[in-house]
């Protein structure tokens, strides 16, 4: 099908049947589509095509992009753009992004954490990742809690920060430091090693 050659109401046909099955490839090149025509401005949520198409992008970059674009069209229409920020917070957690985790994760309970949905929605997705503890505080990742220490530590101290958090690769730990033989082994215990 050429998707250019379709009406609007022929397009949005097809947008929503290939978003029902989730056909990816697709949905991509309609989503474009639908965000590209001025006629259609009014009659679908655009910020929802760039959702989606943050949802199908090929790779964690592409991604980051199209929800940037999402909450900024969020924000110029008068509408949160909170969703799209936690959005943005999971892939910056799996990116490995401390210093961008912990902003957002700032802003989001600063700004905008009362809002409807909001504050469930961090919950969640800080959980799906053993983030968040039981009694409801929140366990940063050792990149995001070394960002996090970096920010409080003040200028002028020249003590290195203490994130709190134990990686094999930080270089202190309380526990006695391996033996030359030892250190070209892995430092990840997993049971039945002993």
């Amino acid at each position: 099908v050429d998707i250019k050659s379709l009406d609007d109401d022929q397009l949005l046909t097809v947008y929503r049947r290939a978003y029902a099955v989730m056909a990816i490839y697709p949905l991509r090149t309609i989503a474009m589509e639908v965000i590209g025509r001025p006629t259609l401005d009014g009659k679908i949520d655009k910020v929802e095509a760039y959702d989606i198409l943050s949802d199908v992008a090929f790779n964690t970059e592409e991604s980051l992009e199209y929800l940037d674009k999402a909450r900024k069209l969020a924000t110029k229409e008068g509408e949160s753009p909170a969703a799209w920020l936690i959005d943005e917070l999971e892939l910056r957690l799996l990116r490995g992004e401390g210093d961008k985790f912990v902003q957002l994760l700032k802003e989001i309970q600063t700004r905008y954490i009362k809002e409807p949905g909001i504050a469930p929605a961090l919950v969640e997705t800080l959980s799906r990742y053993g983030l968040m503890t039981p009694d409801g505080r929140v366990m940063l990742p050792a990149s995001a809690a070394e960002a996090a220490t970096r920010e409080t530590v003040p200028a002028e101290s020249n003590a290195p920060a203490a994130s709190g958090v134990w990686t094999p690769d930080s270089g202190t730990s309380s526990a006695a430091e391996p033996s030359g033989e030892e250190k070209s082994e892995s430092k990840l215990w997993i049971p039945g090693m002993d």
